[in-house]
């Protein structure tokens, strides 16, 4: 795998009251992976002012493209014909210190995908999906030197996917409307410190069941499938979330050894998060095999409260 990287450029012009700077990045990967042998390409530039106030604004545009799964080429029912799937990325930043230990950033993103590979009942597969995701996000960060830091974010997001063009947009599963993020870490000494960290997603309405869970034949990698459009009778949902993490270290010396201890609770409150899974009654082909299935929604549990501890050594 190899990477060429241009060189960036500053422009400065003084002719504007304001310091301006202007950034010019492009990327350009390619790689070859050995697990599934598909090839990635990117662009990407950015273009940054220092704004007469102190703030930094920043605009970034990305192009990507994404080769098909071999799955989707290889396979039996494949289509070597299908070509890469396009993204763009488009994302707006401000920046701002409010003071030396107080910073605040409010960015507002959209991403377009075009070409996506989704199956077709004549071709197996085309590049016919298409879907968007835009949003905003607020975050600000305190920090006071080997005493404190700590950060509060809220961002909206929505996103939406169209398998193919006769088809109506759909959410996606990760389409969490709101989430609300809230971390501390306070040292009590420099050897003693605790940190929490509280979040809270809105949920998600219903989608495709290939959003969450992998269906493949797992001796073929994908080049089988298990099950055939799976995703027009089977499909799921995140309820609202939300949970906090609790963590306590301790560092000391033993034998001239640093050693440190931790100890981690997650989902301190026991939350009941819940993922729901949506069956219809259909008939499935299951290996060229036609298997029947009754409607039936059950909720499955995420994970409950969790504590563990550990220790490292510094030599």
């Amino acid at each position: 795998m190899w990477t060429r990287f241009l060189p960036c450029r500053r422009i400065p012009a003084r002719a504007i009251r304001s310091a301006f700077v202007f950034v010019c990045r492009t990327r350009c990967p390619i790689g070859l992976s050995e697990c599934n042998r598909a090839d990635f390409r990117s662009t990407a530039g950015s273009v940054s002012f220092i704004l007469p106030i102190g703030s930094n604004l920043r605009f970034a545009y990305g192009h990507y493209e994404q080769s098909p799964q071999p799955s989707q080429l290889l396979a039996e029912d494949g289509n070597r014909a299908l070509a890469s799937s396009l993204t763009r990325h488009y994302i707006m930043e401000l920046e701002h210190e409010l003071s030396s230990r107080t910073e605040l950033k409010f960015a507002t993103y959209y991403k377009d995908a075009q070409k996506l590979v989704t199956p077709d009942e004549v071709s197996n597969y085309l590049n016919q999906g298409t879907a968007y995701v835009g949003g905003a996000e607020v975050f600000l960060r305190h920090r006071i030197p080997d005493k404190f830091f700590g950060w509060i974010s809220y961002a909206y997001t929505h996103a939406e996917r169209r398998e193919n063009p006769e088809r109506s947009y759909q959410p996606y599963l990760f389409d969490n409307t709101h989430i609300v993020s809230v971390v501390a870490n306070y040292n009590f000494t420099p050897n003693f410190e605790i940190g929490a960290k509280w979040q809270y997603l809105s949920g998600t309405s219903e989608a495709p069941i290939s959003s969450i869970v992998l269906i493949q034949d797992p001796v073929t990698r994908g080049l089988n499938p298990l099950l055939a459009s799976a995703d027009e009778q089977l499909s799921t949902e995140l309820a609202p979330y939300h949970k906090l993490d609790l963590r306590v270290s301790y560092k000391w010396r033993l034998w001239g050894v640093r050693v440190g201890g931790f100890l981690d609770v997650l989902n301190v409150y026991n939350r009941k998060n819940e993922i729901r899974f949506i069956f219809q009654e259909a008939t499935l082909d299951v290996q060229g095999q036609e298997v029947g299935i009754e409607r039936e929604v059950f909720d499955a549990p995420q994970l409950p409260r969790i504590v563990y501890f550990g220790l490292t050594l510094e030599f």
